[in-house]
């Protein structure tokens, strides 16, 4: 208890939105007293995403990872849940975060990707942020080229060729054939592994 005269206020801070009944009692020196109630209405406020940071840039097909930090000023048994939209057409969530989080994703080709990051309290409040993505490319590797020959003079011979890239989604990739005879074939599009075809007119090695 405290002493008091008429009138008289106290302060409080609520740590959640919500209704409340509060309840004051006025006790005299005789130990008799009376008491009288009020509502308070406590509003939510929304989190607020402070920063949406990445580490790239990074490779094709390769992972990379956003970190979030939000803020809010309920301190007590408020949970929040996050989306994140990735750029590329994929999304994940909704999942249960407490401020800092992360999450890691990786894009089958290279480009500039924008993530946004939406954080959601339990009273439906939300804010987002976003963070730019540079995907790098990464050459295709030849891995092997290979030929049927020997062969006669004006006999084709057959050159094939197998390749890797690390990009998982339709990439278009162009051949060029110098055969050492002068002669060259392509550009041309292709998917591995690549044959082709060719007649030299004299012998030797090429």
């Amino acid at each position: 208890p405290f002493a008091v005269t008429s009138p008289f206020s106290r302060t409080h801070a609520y740590c959640d939105d919500g209704d409340y009944s509060v309840t004051v009692i006025v006790i005299d020196d005789d130990g008799d007293s009376d008491s009288g109630t009020t509502t308070v209405t406590v509003d939510n406020v929304a989190p607020t995403v402070t920063a949406v940071e990445n580490d790239g840039p990074v490779d094709e097909n390769s992972a990379v990872t956003v970190s979030t930090t939000f803020t809010d000023p309920a301190t007590c048994s408020e949970t929040f849940m996050a989306t994140i939209d990735w750029g590329d057409g994929n999304t994940g969530g909704p999942f249960a975060v407490t401020s800092p989080f992360s999450r890691t994703h990786a894009y089958c080709d290279d480009g500039s990707y924008t993530v946004t990051v939406i954080v959601t309290d339990d009273e439906g409040d939300s804010d987002s942020g976003t963070t730019s993505v540079t995907v790098d490319n990464v050459a295709p590797t030849v891995t092997a080229v290979e030929n049927d020959g020997p062969v006669h003079v004006d006999a084709p011979v057959t050159v094939s060729t197998t390749l890797t890239d690390p990009a998982t989604c339709p990439e278009t990739i162009l051949a060029t054939s110098a055969w050492g005879d002068g002669h060259t074939a392509g550009p041309t599009t292709e998917n591995s592994p690549v044959s082709r075809h060719h007649a030299s007119c004299d012998d030797g090695s090429y």
